[in-house]
């Protein structure tokens, strides 16, 4: 798409408070609006640019986040796969870690005080590491396990935190 520079302003830079994208995530980065009072992705215009939804900041009245965790529920879980993503968050501030369902940790993480991971969490496989003839095969809590430790360098504590690397395992 081209527009003229007349007809766009300067693009400015978003942290995930103001706009949605059209699957309703929110959308942080550079942003621009143009003579229709649309606002669209990017710095400036081109066929790849998405319209975001501007947040209504009165119909929400500022709601607070209340840093609770949320449990995965066991029933959603889509046992035809061998992964599903686990969410956890911390509080920089306190250093509290908690796991969290998607929904929240992307509402969560546009709050610089606050850093998440997602996690590949193993489900299928034997649960433990298992010898077979002379092959080794690594089990889902050794899987789950090195994960979690390879994610503790950016969420301190998180290994602390997760205690059942089986949990979900099948």
């Amino acid at each position: 798409m081209y527009l003229p520079k007349s007809k766009y302003k300067e693009p400015k830079y978003t942290r995930g408070e103001e706009f949605l994208l059209p699957d309703g995530k929110p959308y942080i980065g550079w942003c621009f609006e143009i003579y229709t009072q649309d606002v669209l992705t990017g710095k400036n215009p081109s066929d790849s640019n998405q319209v975001l939804t501007r947040i209504d900041k009165d119909a929400n009245s500022k709601p607070t986040l209340k840093f609770i965790p949320e449990r995965v529920d066991e029933s959603t879980l889509d046992r035809t796969k061998k992964t599903f993503k686990r969410y956890y968050i911390q509080d920089t501030r306190n250093k509290r870690t908690i796991e969290v369902l998607s929904e929240s940790y992307y509402k969560y993480t546009t709050k610089t005080y606050i850093k998440g991971v997602e996690l590949e969490w193993v489900i299928k496989g034997p649960a433990e590491t298992v010898l077979k003839g002379k092959y080794l095969y690594e089990g889902a809590e050794s899987k789950n396990k090195k994960t979690v430790e390879g994610f503790n360098n950016l969420l301190p504590g998180l290994k602390d935190y997760i205690t059942d690397y089986k949990e979900f395992v099948e």
